[in-house]
C-alpha cells in the first residue's frame, strides 16, 4: 500500500441470536398481562379485539407503503 491509497474495507457482522424470556404460569400470573383489559369499556369482546388485533399485525408488513 502506498500512503494516500484508497481501500475498501468489507466487514461481516455475525449477529448471535438472542433467547427469548419465557415466562412460567406463576411469573405470568403475577406479570400486569392478566387482566389487562378488565377495565376497559371499550372493549365488549376481548377475544374478538385480540383476534383483530392480530389480523392487522399480519397485514401490516404487505399494506404499509414501502
Amino acid at each position: 500500500m502506498v500512503e494516500g491509497q484508497e481501500v475498501e474495507v468489507i466487514v461481516l457482522l455475525s449477529i448471535l441470536p438472542t433467547r427469548k424470556k419465557v415466562l412460567t404460569a406463576h411469573e405470568l400470573l403475577d406479570s400486569s398481562l392478566i387482566g389487562l383489559w378488565e377495565e376497559r369499556d371499550d372493549i365488549t369482546d376481548s377475544l374478538a379485539y385480540a383476534r383483530q388485533l392480530r389480523e392487522q399485525s399480519q397485514r401490516r408488513g404487505y399494506d404499509s407503503p414501502r
